[in-house]
């Protein structure tokens, strides 16, 4: 798995904004990897 575009991103960003939409930690942790998710469908990676 080639992970070079999410480190071009960064994770503080992912994280915090994964935070920023999610009432609580479990929540904020699904977007998280959502978003990651959607930015390697999106790169195809």
């Amino acid at each position: 798995m080639n992970n070079n575009i999410l480190k071009l991103i960064d994770p503080e960003i992912l994280l915090h904004g994964g935070e920023r939409m999610a009432p609580n930690a479990k929540v904020a942790q699904t977007a998280h990897y959502m978003m990651v998710d959607a930015l390697k469908r999106a790169f195809k990676l």
